[in-house]
């Protein structure tokens, strides 16, 4: 059978046209795509609260319920005071809220005083169960730093039950064999030829929590 030449014409450009598919690159190639992934986080909480203050002095002391006060304010005032005979202690209370790992230290307590320094050796602080004499502490260029938790786990929130505890305590002896320079403190208080306006004790303290590996 003979093709006209019509018909190989039309039979030639189909060829042509099929041709170009093929090999020409026109076509699209495959493509795909997933839906869209994310992730967000926030940032994890740290926290810690001092839950009382330092409130180791008083303005009168009883070393028995039973018996009057060992040492007491004038009637109507409200300075704290200290003396000889005095003893007391305080626990220091922290809470945490932490969401690392972390550890809670205690520095103190720093001292600030005029006291004659012959009475320092007499009087005792101590934080965390150690004692220390004013002496020590005045000398140390640094307070001494009490390990409240070594390892604060995270995820750590602490409750009402569960607070961190830092005690500390005041001492100073009725019986010490310094009476005399005990004495004469106490009447230059009195008459007010005491340096500074009169003798005075500062204690502070820091409680640090801080991220640890």
């Amino acid at each position: 059978m003979k093709l006209t030449k019509k018909r190989v014409a039309i039979a030639t450009a189909a060829a042509a046209l099929a041709t170009v598919g093929i090999f020409g690159g026109t076509y699209a190639k495959y493509s795909i795509e997933t839906l869209p992934t994310t992730d967000n986080a926030r940032l994890a909480k740290f926290y810690l609260k001092s839950d009382n203050e330092l409130q180791l002095f008083s303005t009168g002391y009883k070393n028995s319920e039973m018996e009057s006060a060992d040492v007491a304010n004038f009637f109507g005032f409200t300075d704290n005071l200290i003396a000889p005979n005095v003893a007391t202690v305080q626990n220091l209370e922290f809470s945490v809220a932490t969401e690392v790992k972390s550890k809670l230290t205690f520095s103190g307590l720093e001292i600030e005083t005029n006291l004659p320094n012959n009475l320092w050796g007499y009087i005792k602080i101590s934080v965390g169960g150690t004692q220390y004499t004013l002496t020590q502490l005045k000398a140390s260029m640094t307070a001494p730093e009490y390990e409240v938790a070594a390892v604060v786990l995270a995820g750590t929130v602490s409750n009402p039950m569960s607070v961190y505890k830092v005690p500390v305590a005041f001492e100073w002896a009725l019986e010490n064999g310094v009476d005399d320079d005990e004495t004469a403190a106490a009447i230059a208080q009195a008459e007010g030829n005491a340096p500074d306006g009169g003798y005075y004790l500062n204690l502070s303290g820091t409680a640090t929590l801080t991220q640890i590996d």
